[in-house]
């Protein structure tokens, strides 16, 4: 089965990456096996609601899409949580919602705000002029931030320990027999 290319992180209790694995390719360990006790994991995708920025389709679509192959092909069989992260200006009504968390447990949608979601100390957005290069847009500095910086912190602090990201246009095409998290506890 091929999965293409997947990186995880396993999280100190700080905050900080304490190892990062990418997988390539296939690999098959013949067993099923589930999460340690010791462990929580979790899957997390940022989400835009409306047209995505770089797209221009409605980015619902392709996240539906994503998820529905994320449950069919993996977590099924091996449950963890899936958080959906999004921003106040693009928030998803309760439709889409619905729609999404429909037979299709642990999945959570979380608002970005305040620390989370705000320029770095000493950036001012009315000076966006002064420090903004074309074609990377505050909502792409914020994403940047969040993956590179924040997001460690606040999964750390919800108790997780490892974490496996997605984005809406990932697919997971084929099923995958083992527990992806569990492999690397084991294989590190």
């Amino acid at each position: 089965t091929q999965i293409g290319t997947l990186l995880t992180f396993h999280l100190q209790r700080d905050g900080y990456v304490k190892d990062a694995n990418l997988i390539r390719s296939t690999f098959d360990t013949g067993e099923k096996t589930t999460s340690s006790l010791n462990s929580r994991d979790v899957i997390v995708y940022l989400a835009q609601f409306g047209n995505h920025s770089t797209y221009g389709s409605p980015a619902f679509t392709k996240l539906n899409k994503s998820i529905d192959l994320l449950y069919t092909n993996y977590l099924n069989d091996f449950p963890c949580d899936v958080i959906i992260f999004h921003d106040s200006t693009d928030a998803p009504d309760s439709a889409i919602i619905s729609s999404l968390a429909t037979n299709r447990p642990n999945l959570q949608f979380r608002e970005l705000t305040g620390k989370w979601w705000e320029l770095p100390h000493g950036l001012k957005a009315s000076d966006h002029k002064r420090w903004r290069k074309t074609g990377y847009s505050i909502g792409y500095r914020h994403m940047m931030r969040w993956f590179g910086i924040l997001i460690w912190k606040y999964l750390t602090a919800e108790g997780y320990s490892h974490v496996m990201r997605m984005d809406d246009d990932s697919f997971i095409h084929s099923k995958i027999q083992y527990d992806l998290f569990q492999y690397l506890r084991v294989n590190g």
